[in-house]
Order: structure tokens, then C-alpha cells, then sequence
């Protein structure tokens, strides 16, 4: 349904008298204004079509938003700055349209300054005639959060999930370094690029894209725990799937066999079969990571064993953990790095847990 042109400008100029405040009479409020729009900036009013989720809100008031214009797939910046796009993401200019459709649907924050109602009665809320007072839009943007719009190329991995627009949001905030408070690894950086552009792809972006706009380390770490977390399920699966010739995804039944019978892998034993199925080499790295006092015995299980307690450090309250320095770990960046190695690998093992199609195969 095509957006109501009045309406839009009615929200973007009542967020603006709120802002400000007092020194905006009633009188100056009640007076029509209007962004000023040509023909073409009318169209993209009325039929930009703009959506966004919990997933993409960034931190402070920066958000990812997608649209959709004649069958055009766009991501949305919002207070976002995005460094040498890459090619997949064709950037667009912010026509008066675009920028009133958006701040009307979105929260687009207003940018606060100590003389923000004096500059808005002088530019915006002045008194004036009868009619509607039409505004350009360079008057307007300055009170904003800056707002960017790029096309998303629709052949490219990065429109795969429209509806979310995760693997694009991922790869905008790969070229936003404002947006990455942590000081990433450049191998996770380039993994990270590698994979929102693999079709194949099947790890969870909403935790990878998490795991990237975190601004702790601990935290980072533990949106990669849980991605692993979500295969926990599928080895058993899988062997189950087999033996009752069972064609769904394996994910499906998972969740079918949970909610009949309450079923779940258990935790530990779940995240030393996922780690057994590593390449000795990556599990090797992660030994001088977490700091396994004994080498003895089998690697992976150790390791897999340490990287669950310092998963259960960050969910569950100890006492020794009370202060920042409780744990004594500091290798949390380094060691999300590696989970995310790990994670490509094992999802590209499972894939097929997520394809009823090729279940049947």
C-alpha cells in the first residue's frame, strides 16, 4: 500500500517540534510544512517499502534498515559510515523521498546540540503564511542522523535473505570500522567476507553480526559459542534420521523431538563431538589460547572441555567472578577468532542438517 505523502511529513516535522521543546509555540507547530519533492523523490515517498529487526540495531542510535523499490533490494545506513562499499552494495543518493520515508517509518535519531531549538526556529518552525510551507531537504538532513542507502546487487549471496538482510548488514558493518568497537583479528575480518559471499554459507549471521558489534570481548566470544551451540543437536540427529530413514532436515526433527519429548544433547558431551571433528591443526592453535594446564590425553576433549567453562563464565554468576579479574582469561578475542574458523568448518560439515531436500539424497 502506497505510503500517505501527508502523513510521513506529519511524523518527520512533529519529531522535529519535539526536539524542540518549549521554545516552539503551539501556533508554530500547527503550521503545515512539508519537505519539498519533485516527481520522481514522490514515487520513491509513496512506494519505498523500508523494514528492520532487533538483529540490525548496531548500538547507540546506529541501525541497518532494508527497503524495496521497484523490485530493488536496498540496505539502509543509519548513523553508519561505510568505508569503500563493497561492489554487491551500490550506493545511492538520498533523494528528499528516500530521506522523508525513512525518517518517518524508522527511528532516525535527531542529532542533539545545546542550540538545537534555536537553529530549529530559525530554519524550520519560522512563522508563515497561509498554505503549506514547503522545505528543502538540505535544511532538513542536517538535524539528522546521517542516513546512507545502497543498492543490493540482486544476484549477489548478499541478497539471499531479503527478509532479514543479515549477510548484507554484514557486510556493510565489515566496512564500517565505527561500527566495531573490538579490534578484530584481519583473519576474522577476512573469513567473515569470504562467508556472507558463499552462497553455501549456513552459519548464523544474526550471532556472527553480533559477534562483531559486541563491545566485549567475553561477549564476542560467546555469540561464536553460540553458533556452535545450535549444531549441538545434529550428530545424534543425524545418526537417528539414518537408522529411522527419517528424509527431513535434521534441524527440523531436532526441534519436532524437543517439543514431543522434551529431548536435548547434553551440553558437554555435545561440544566434545563437535570439537573432535576438527582439524587437529586449529585445535592445536586453540591449546595455547585457553591455557590447559595438562596436555595429556585427548586435545580436543580438553579443549572443548575449557572452552565450556568459560562459556559458563559468562552466562552464570560465581563468586570468583565477581570482579573483572575474577576469571584471569584475557584471550577472548583471539579465541573468538578461532571459533569462528571452527564454525565455517563445522557448518559447512552439517549443511545438509538444514535441507530437507538434500536430507533425501
Amino acid at each position: 500500500m502506497p505510503r500517505n505523502m501527508i502523513e510521513a511529513n506529519q511524523r518527520l516535522f512533529g519529531r522535529l517540534a519535539d526536539a524542540g521543546g518549549q521554545l516552539l509555540s503551539s501556533e508554530l507547530r500547527l503550521q503545515k510544512r512539508a519537505v519539498q519533492t519533485d516527481a520522481d523523490e514522490k514515487q520513491w515517498l509513496r512506494q519505498l517499502k523500508v523494514w528492520t529487526s532487533g538483529h540490525l540495531l548496531l548500538g547507540g542510535a546506529s541501525k541497518i534498515a532494508m527497503g524495496d523499490f521497484n523490485g530493488d533490494l536496498y540496505l539502509i545506513a543509519i548513523g553508519l559510515q561505510i568505508v569503500d562499499p563493497p561492489a554487491e552494495l551500490e550506493r545511492v543518493e538520498v533523494n528528499a523521498g528516500i530521506f522523508t520515508a525513512t525518517v518517518s517509518e524508522l527511528e532516525v535519531g535527531i542529532i542533539p546540540s545545546s542550540d538545537v531549538s534555536t537553529r530549529l526556529l530559525e530554519y524550520v518552525f519560522y512563522p508563515v503564511e497561509n498554505g503549506i510551507e514547503l522545505l528543502d531537504i538540505e535544511v532538513i538532513r542536517p538535524f539528522f542522523q546521517p542516513i546512507e542507502i545502497y543498492r543490493v546487487d540482486r544476484a549477489s549471496a548478499l541478497a539471499i535473505d531479503p527478509e532479514f538482510g543479515l549477510r548484507a548488514a554484514t557486510a556493510a558493518v565489515l566496512c564500517s570500522p565505527s561500527a566495531r568497537s573490538l579490534v578484530w583479528p584481519q583473519s576474522s575480518l577476512d573469513r567473515l567476507r569470504f562467508m556472507v559471499r558463499d552462497p553455501a554459507e549456513r552459519a548464523p549471521f544474526h550471532l556472527l553480526l553480533r559477534a562483531l558489534t559486541e563491545k566485549r570481548e567475553d561477549a564476542a566470544f560467546l555469540a561464536m559459542y553460540r553458533c556452535m551451540e545450535q549444531l549441538f543437536p545434529v550428530p545424534k540427529i543425524a545418526e537417528l534420521s539414518a537408522e529411522l530413514k527419517l528424509s527431513g532436515a535434521a534441524l527440523g526433527i531436532a526441534s519436532t523431538i524437543e517439543r514431543f519429548l522434551g529431548w536435548r544433547r547434553r551440553e558437554e558431551d555435545a561440544i566434545a563431538h563437535l570439537f573432535g571433528e576438527l582439524d587437529a591443526t586449529l585445535v592445536d592453535r586453540m591449546v595455547g589460547v585457553v591455557g590447559i594446564e595438562s596436555q595429556e590425553g585427548n586435545r580436543s576433549k580438553l579443549v572443548s572441555r575449557r572452552v565450556y567453562e568459560l562459556r559458563n563464565q559468562c552466562v552464570h554468576y560465581r563468586p570468583a567472578h565477581a570482579s573483572d579479574t575474577g576469571s584471569g582469561f584475557g584471550g577472548w578475542l583471539t579465541l573468538a577468532d578461532l571459533m569462528l574458523e571452527a564454525v565455517q568448518s563445522l557448518y559447512a560439515r552439517y549443511a545438509i542438517a538444514f535441507d530437507a531436500a538434500e536430507a533425501k539424497t
